[in-house]
């Protein structure tokens, strides 16, 4: 039993140390190697609104569990759920939780009232980065679309998504992994956000940007 004990208060001291030393780096914490972009400047559980000043509507709704997003009533768009007080962000790192109960979503970034970037990763475990355009944001157009092992495509369990967007390029990153680098992006800056596809639900948590 004391040496059971001993083992518990050297875990407690050990892991005391790593939130001592995550505290003390607050600054550049983000997990994908790039040191211009290291200042965090959103920090969001999503589990209640935020001076980012997300949606709040039918489709883009806070529970105790994250940002619940949904689009279930045949609508010819993704439901997109925008943070609407932020800045526009030019290059940046945009990571978030999500938990797809149903089809496929994931974030948007250089988002403007006619065009925008979406970053999907669906339930049957395929990705897509897509140029979205028009008055309601039709996302028809993938710059990339294909298979990852790396989306845990059981029920309840979450993924981590991220872009890390840079000038004309972005890289593309599914828990922790990059899975794709992706040229050719027109937009300068714009607004985050997240979405559910089509006929597909989604609960986000825990969205994260780190710019320079």
């Amino acid at each position: 039993m004391q040496a059971l004990q001993a083992t518990g208060t050297a875990e407690v001291g050990t892991q005391a140390t790593v939130n001592a030393q995550h505290t003390a780096t607050a600054t550049f914490t983000n997990l994908y190697d790039n040191p211009t972009l290291k200042t965090l400047v959103l920090n969001d559980r999503l589990n209640q609104n935020s001076d980012s000043g997300w949606d709040e509507t039918s489709g883009c709704s806070f529970t105790s569990q994250g940002y619940h997003v949904s689009d279930l009533a045949q609508a010819p768009t993704p439901q997109m759920c925008i943070a609407r007080t932020t800045t526009y962000f030019s290059d940046l790192i945009f990571q978030v939780q999500m938990n797809i109960l149903k089809g496929s979503g994931g974030i948007v970034f250089r988002s403007i009232s006619s065009a925008a970037y979406y970053f999907r990763i669906s339930r049957n475990g395929y990705y897509a980065l897509f140029a979205c355009a028009g008055v309601e944001i039709s996302c028809t157009s993938p710059l990339v679309n294909t298979f990852s092992s790396y989306i845990d495509t059981m029920p309840n369990q979450v993924n981590l998504i991220a872009v890390v967007a840079i000038g004309d390029h972005v890289k593309l990153y599914i828990n922790k992994v990059n899975v794709d680098v992706v040229p050719g992006i027109r937009a300068v800056d714009g607004q985050i956000g997240v979405v559910a596809d089509i006929n597909s639900e989604v609960v986000f948590s825990n969205a994260e940007v780190w710019v320079s």
